[in-house]
């Protein structure tokens, strides 16, 4: 490896720990060993990296529809943004700084945002339209529900002068 890949890597694993990456996932998206990354989170954070495992179900964002719609705003990052052929690292880093910047109350961390292409990629996810917004969003592959997390989240929380329902179906 150059000294100028090996300063790249460095780079984005340095700016994945500022983001909340733990050591683990920092050496896994930058192929740093496993010891560099935890020296740099300690010198980073001033403590050793936690332990604990990454998510392994889609149970924590299926509970809340701004989780699901801010999982669909991370997918559509990602698929732009992994065009460009970038180190996955660096994707993940352009994809969670986007997202930092477009939501004013982010609810994923780091490892959420990595895990919602994986959950894509194992097919857990799909993406599907709103039947009411024509917009793509993220669900589980069982999922019969034809709207989306916002169009849910809308008229959940409209006002009630305005009826309650959509034409054509029911949100519930």
């Amino acid at each position: 490896m150059t000294l100028c890949a090996q300063s790249n890597r460095v780079r984005d694993a340095v700016r994945l720990i500022q983001l909340g990456a733990r050591a683990g996932l920092v050496h896994q998206l930058t192929g740093l060993g496993k010891a560099t990354a935890n020296r740099l989170y300690r010198q980073w954070h001033q403590t050793p990296s936690p332990s604990g495992q990454r998510p392994f179900t889609d149970a924590w964002y299926r509970k809340d529809d701004r989780r699901m719609l801010q999982a669909s705003l991370i997918w559509r990052l990602y698929r732009r943004l992994s065009r460009s052929g970038s180190h996955p690292a660096r994707i993940l880093i352009q994809v969670f700084e986007a997202y930092l910047l477009l939501v004013p109350e982010p609810r994923l961390d780091l490892t959420r945002a990595e895990y919602v292409p994986r959950l894509v990629a194992m097919g857990t996810w799909q993406e599907q339209t709103c039947e009411y917004c024509g917009l793509p969003y993220l669900a589980p592959v069982e999922n019969i529900d034809t709207a989306c997390p916002g169009c849910r989240l809308y008229y959940r929380h409209r006002s009630p002068q305005y009826g309650t329902g959509l034409e054509g179906g029911s949100l519930t």
